[in-house]
């Protein structure tokens, strides 16, 4: 199985961050509930989910952090 590369979320704006986490939550509650009607093969999708809007939420946390540690 070929590894996914990681993506450097440094790079990315801080609106970014947040529509990747509305994009990423938004595919989540899709892929459950189709998962309702029919099941997924890979069940793994939702921990990856979960996983990507942990990662996405906690780089806009350290930003904000860092923001007010700043000010």
């Amino acid at each position: 199985m070929a590894k996914k590369k990681k993506e450097n979320l440094a790079d990315l704006g801080i609106e970014e961050l947040k529509e990747r986490i509305a994009d990423a939550t938004r595919e989540k509650q899709q892929t459950r509930f189709s998962h309702a009607i029919t099941p997924v093969d890979d069940t793994n999708v939702f921990r990856n989910a979960r996983k990507t809007i942990a990662r996405y939420k906690t780089e806009l946390r350290a930003r904000q952090l860092a923001e007010m540690k700043q000010s």
